[in-house]
């Protein structure tokens, strides 16, 4: 029986366990192998991580009394004033997105069907600690941690996480004008991506 891993990296450290050649199966990463982003990709995605301990208020129909919910329309209502809701898209989870076309008529264009798709035409991705980020800069976006919930996401999930402000692999901001801010910037600069955001990216 061979053990699975998809790259010469974690083969490496098989090797070091004490496994073989003949142990090891290397496939590589068939959603990334060919990681690109489309031509002229230009979309800024927000995709929050989901949070369990919201299920019942979104079963129930009270969805807007959701952080999660706050937090979708707290950003899009930001863009809006910006002038820049045409560049943006939501990857709601998809517990959630089912209620979106029913509470986010005015901006139910900007949710997408299939978040797979946001991997390749966004050039700026925005989360919170969803892991997803981490595909999305190996396709070619840059990654925007958007921690103004931080704490308290943390805190329902357990208290601990990996990833605090010095080492996350991506710009991290506090609050919907710094987040619109930062985002204006970074296409300024034409999306050059910090050293400290690529050092601390190599290491995740």
């Amino acid at each position: 029986m061979k053990s699975v891993v998809s790259s010469e990296v974690e083969a490496q450290e098989f090797s070091i366990m004490g496994y073989n050649d003949f142990d090891i199966m290397k496939t590589g990463l068939p959603k990334l192998d060919s990681a690109n982003l489309e031509k002229g990709a230009n979309k800024i995605t927000y995709m929050p991580t989901w949070r369990p301990w919201e299920e019942g208020e979104v079963f129930n129909g009270k969805i807007t009394q959701t952080s999660y919910y706050q937090s979708l329309i707290d950003v899009i209502k930001t863009f809006e004033k910006a002038g820049m809701l045409d560049r943006l898209q939501i990857a709601a989870h998809n517990k959630f997105s089912q209620f979106a076309k029913s509470h986010f008529k005015k901006y139910q264009n900007i949710f997408v069907e299939d978040p797979t798709d946001t991997l390749t035409n966004s050039a700026i991705y925005i989360t919170d600690i969803s892991s997803i980020i981490l595909d999305a800069t190996y396709q070619g976006a840059y990654p925007i941690f958007y921690w103004k919930e931080f704490d308290s996401i943390i805190e329902h999930y357990g208290g601990t996480t990996p990833v605090n402000k010095y080492n996350a692999p991506g710009t991290i901001v506090y609050s919907e004008n710094e987040l619109v801010n930062t985002v204006k910037d970074i296409i300024a600069k034409d999306y050059k991506m910090p050293e400290k955001v690529k050092e601390n990216y190599k290491k995740t």
